[in-house]
């Protein structure tokens, strides 16, 4: 966040350049930022711009392309919807020239962007056809209660949304474990901290209410709680999101 460390706020990627003795200890790296001319968005605090990347050539081109996360940025009003925003390589290096933002919210993207997808928790560049462009693959571990991925194909223009597609974790065959007999999902966000409609009975402590929680934890929260999903099973105590 602004003023905690000397990143910018929101977030930031550096690049440092390969040369014939390699990246040099003297060498100043190029900064991108949400605040960057010509990359898309605005700098907020906590949008986490940067939790994420991946590099690929997107183009063909024979150039490095970019691709970075932003999962807690918020699309509109929606917090923690999440986006993915993609930097283009050039015979200069890394650029800001044409790159564009991806949310749910995109024209192409199947879907819409809600509340706390966290859409660019993942993001991956590979040419999974090897026609010589990458793909662009962004994950959304919030997306309701088994998360998605999202893929677009790579052309001489960069990714295309037209004709993208997602699958969702149950229709890859997932399957979530129930934690006690009311609880129906848990979806632990890495490195968030982040659970995403939590509702069931504690097995220990002083609350035994119905609890949930759809929002991503704070340091203001007084919270002590662990989850097994391997075993079923949620302790704590107390309800610190309702009381």
């Amino acid at each position: 966040m602004s003023g905690q460390t000397p990143a910018h706020r929101g977030g930031e990627i550096q690049v440092l350049y390969g040369g014939p003795e390699g990246i040099t200890a003297d060498q100043k790296p190029r900064i991108f930022h949400q605040d960057t001319a010509g990359v898309p968005g605005t700098g907020e605090n906590a949008d986490l711009f940067g939790a994420t990347l991946s590099v690929g050539d997107t183009n063909g081109d024979k150039y490095a392309d970019v691709l970075v996360g932003a999962p807690q940025e918020a699309v509109g009003s929606l917090a923690s919807a999440g986006t993915a925003t993609l930097l283009r390589g050039s015979a200069t290096g890394l650029t800001a020239a044409k790159s564009v933002s991806y949310s749910q919210n995109t024209t192409g993207v199947p879907g819409s962007a809600e509340r706390g997808d966290a859409f660019g928790a993942a993001t991956h560049l590979a040419d999974l056809d090897k026609d010589g462009r990458a793909e662009t693959v962004v994950g959304a571990p919030g997306e309701n209660s088994d998360g998605l991925v999202w893929q677009s194909r790579g052309t001489a223009n960069g990714p295309s949304t037209n004709g993208s597609t997602t699958i969702t974790g149950t229709a890859a065959g997932l399957k979530l474990p129930l934690l006690g007999n009311r609880l129906r999902h848990v979806l632990p966000q890495r490195p968030f901290h982040h659970l995403t409609a939590v509702r069931g009975r504690q097995r220990e402590g002083r609350s035994r209410g119905l609890c949930s929680w759809d929002r991503p934890f704070t340091s203001s929260l007084s919270y002590r709680f662990s989850i097994d999903s391997h075993r079923g099973s949620i302790r704590g105590r107390g309800c610190p999101w309702a009381d």
